[in-house]
C-alpha cells in the first residue's frame, strides 16, 4: 500500500503547488485591476495605496499637496490607464517575497490610437499584502514588424548565396508535423525560424525541451527571397542560462 500513499502525497503536493501559484496570480491580477481602476478615476491617493511603502514615499514627496502637481499627475494617470489587460504569465521568487506579472494592456498610444502594449508589473509582499514596486513598459505589439504569415517557404525560395546569422529570445514555438517554427524577437521585429520537425531536432544537436519562451537562440541559415522575416535554419545554438 505504501506506493499508493506516496503517489497520493506527490499528487497532493503538485495540486497544492499549482493552487498556490494560481492563487498568487489571482491576487496580483486583482491588485493590478484595483490600481488601474484608481488610475482611471484619477484618484492619486487610492492609486498610491497599491504601491510599496518606499514607492509611496517617493511619489508623495514628488507630488506633495501642490494642486497643480496633483492635477497634472491625475491627468497623466487617466491618460495612460489601460482600457483592459490580459495576463500572460507570472514569475515568483518565494524566498525574496517578490513576483512579476506579465501582461498585454489595451491602451491609447501617443497618437491616440489603440495599442496592445507589453507590460511587466513588479510586486513585493509587505506585511502580508502584495504591493507594486514598479512597472516596465514593453513593446507595442501592433507596431512589431513580422512575417506576412507563419507558413514555411519551399527550399527554392531561400537565398542560399547569402549567409544568415540571427538570434534573439524565443517568443513562441510550434512543433508542426513537417517542421518546427521558432519565433524570435529582434528589437521591434519578430522573425520566423523554420527547422525540421521535432523528431529530427536531436540529430541536429537540439534538445526540444530547451526551446522555451524567453530562451535566447541563434541560428545560421538562409532568408526567404519572398519575406525577409522568414528563415530556414541549418544549425541552431541555444544559450544556456547561467547558474551556480
Amino acid at each position: 500500500m505504501r506506493p499508493f500513499w506516496i503517489a497520493l502525497a506527490l499528487m497532493a503536493f503538485c495540486v497544492t503547488t499549482r493552487a498556490e501559484a494560481d492563487d498568487v496570480q489571482t491576487i496580483l491580477t486583482q491588485r493590478l485591476q484595483g490600481y488601474y481602476d484608481a488610475q482611471k478615476a484619477g484618484d492619486i491617493d487610492k492609486a498610491l495605496g497599491f504601491f510599496a511603502k518606499e514607492q509611496q514615499k517617493l511619489y508623495s514627496d514628488e507630488i506633495g499637496s501642490d494642486p497643480d502637481k496633483r492635477k497634472m499627475a491625475a491627468d497623466w494617470m487617466q491618460k495612460t490607464a489601460p482600457k483592459s489587460f490580459a495576463v500572460q504569465k507570472l514569475t515568483e521568487d518565494k524566498a525574496a517575497h517578490t513576483a512579476s506579472l506579465f501582461t498585454v494592456s489595451e491602451m491609447l498610444d501617443d497618437e491616440g490610437k489603440l495599442a496592445h502594449v507589453e507590460m511587466q508589473t513588479d510586486f513585493v509582499k509587505e506585511g502580508g499584502t502584495w504591493a507594486i514596486t514598479g512597472q516596465i513598459f514593453g513593446m507595442n505589439l501592433d507596431a512589431i514588424k513580422r512575417a506576412a504569415n507563419d507558413d514555411p517557404e519551399p527550399d527554392s525560395a531561400y537565398d542560399t548565396d547569402t549567409n544568415l546569422n540571427i538570434g534573439g529570445p524565443i517568443r513562441r514555438v510550434a512543433f508542426e508535423k513537417d517542421y518546427t517554427l521558432i519565433v524570435i524577437r529582434v528589437l521591434d521585429e519578430e522573425h520566423d525560424l523554420f527547422l525540421p520537425p521535432k523528431a529530427k531536432l536531436k540529430a541536429m544537436g537540439i534538445d526540444p525541451a530547451k526551446l522555451t519562451e524567453g530562451t535566447i537562440v541563434s541560428g545560421d541559415g538562409a532568408t526567404s527571397r519572398n519575406d525577409e522575416f522568414k528563415h530556414r535554419i541549418d544549425s541552431l545554438e541555444i544559450q544556456e542560462s547561467g547558474g551556480e
